[in-house]
This record gives structure tokens, C-alpha cells and sequence, in this order.
């Protein structure tokens, strides 16, 4: 029996509403939503997770550009003392979407960097929740430590360690033959 990915933040735009001008959408998540994205991405907590967005055609429909900003308050463990460590996310979003194989192909090869895609489109709708979790999960910190929070790292070399150094063998042969 195969289990069915559930997508915890979903939000399908039909790619034939965007038309030519694009569209704008604003999205947010509620709380059930933001709690199975913190369980998802293994941090405390996700409040306030929102976004404003510009989709538009690109190339005669073939590509769909999607362009915004992606604002969320997160709660993750310091990696020194575990404590909270609270960060406002406030992340540019810039992705691309190709309908086939074939024009992401002919973009892949393209000496121009601004054509990027980011993703092949399967169907006529775009998960425009997805993409933002995905873009939540880029944003995040790896390594939150709270503010004041220093790892102590102590290394004492004792004599002992410094005469059994592998190249004091090298040091003493050079001194023997320069004699």
C-alpha cells in the first residue's frame, strides 16, 4: 500500500486564470497549517506565514513567473543551549515555472541567467502553497543561536602533546643533516 503525501500549506492556482497582465494573490496559513509545516521542517514554531505574489505568462503562456515577498515569525532551537531563538523571515520570492520538458530545456541551455526554471508544471495548476513552504524551508536558519549564546571551545597542549607533534621526526632530520 503506497501512503499519500499530504501537502500541509496547499494553495492551487489555475494556470489559465493568470492571463496575460497576471495576477496578484495574497495567501496565509492558519494555525493548523503553520503547526504541520513546524513538524515538517522540525522547528518550534511558524506563525504569521504570508505571502504577496505576482504571477504572469511568460513566452506565450509556456512559462509561469512567479514574483513576491514571503513573511513568517519563526520559533527554532539555539544549537548551543536549545533555548528559543525567535527570527522574523522577510524573503524576496522569485520562481519559474516551465509547461514542458521541452521549453526548460531550451532554457536550461540559455546563456541567460534571468531564464532559469525552478520547476516543471504537471497539469494546469501551480501549488502555489508548496512553493512557499519550500521557499520557507530555503529562508530558514541552519544554525539559530540566541544572542549572547557562545560555544566554548577550550584546547590545552600540554608539552607532551607538542614534542609528539608527526613532523618534530622531519625537524630533526633536517637539523642532523645540516650538521
Amino acid at each position: 500500500m503506497v501512503k499519500e503525501q499530504k501537502i500541509e500549506f496547499s494553495r492551487l492556482q489555475s494556470i489559465e486564470e493568470i492571463g496575460r497582465d497576471g495576477v496578484f494573490i495574497k495567501l496565509s496559513a492558519d494555525g493548523d497549517e503553520s503547526a504541520a509545516l513546524a513538524e515538517r521542517f522540525d522547528v518550534m514554531s511558524i506563525t504569521g506565514l504570508k505571502a504577496e505574489l505576482h504571477l504572469r505568462s511568460e513566452r506565450g503562456g509556456d512559462i509561469i513567473a512567479v514574483s513576491g515577498m514571503l513573511e513568517a515569525l519563526v520559533e527554532q532551537e539555539c544549537v548551543v543551549s536549545l533555548d528559543p531563538v525567535s527570527s522574523k523571515i522577510s524573503s524576496k520570492v522569485e520562481e519559474r515555472f516551465a509547461r514542458n520538458i521541452e521549453i526548460s530545456d531550451d532554457i536550461f541551455v540559455s546563456v541567460d541567467e534571468s531564464e532559469v526554471i525552478d520547476d516543471l508544471l504537471v497539469g494546469n495548476e501551480i501549488d502555489l502553497g508548496e512553493m512557499l513552504a519550500q521557499c520557507l524551508y530555503l529562508a530558514l536558519d541552519p544554525y539559530p543561536r540566541k544572542d549572547g549564546v557562545m560555544i566554548k571551545e577550550e584546547l590545552e597542549l600540554t608539552t607532551k602533546e607538542v614534542r609528539s607533534n608527526p613532523f618534530s621526526v622531519l625537524e630533526n632530520l633536517n637539523a642532523k643533516e645540516k650538521q
